[in-house]
């Protein structure tokens, strides 16, 4: 059930890409933590990396917008 109600979200996100693709894919905005450090807030970057625990490489942001690219290779029909 996991693992589809992510894909869904990932179509979802896709169809927002899609309105505006040459601006979307590097759209983003936020911060590095869920709450505020002693330091204060860092802004999110398309350089920040993903942990992914060993798991598989880890991977940057800007890596993982372009849900079609080489490291994903995720594509939709039908949207």
């Amino acid at each position: 059930m996991f693992y589809l109600h992510h894909t869904y979200l990932d179509r979802i996100w896709w169809r927002w890409q899609k309105r505006n693709l040459p601006h979307r894919y590097y759209d983003i905005s936020g911060y590095t933590t869920q709450t505020k450090p002693e330091s204060g807030w860092v802004a999110a970057t398309l350089d920040d990396e993903f942990n992914m625990f060993g798991i598989i490489p880890n991977a940057t942001m800007r890596e993982v917008m372009d849900i079609g690219g080489d490291l994903l290779c995720v594509e939709y029909q039908g949207v």
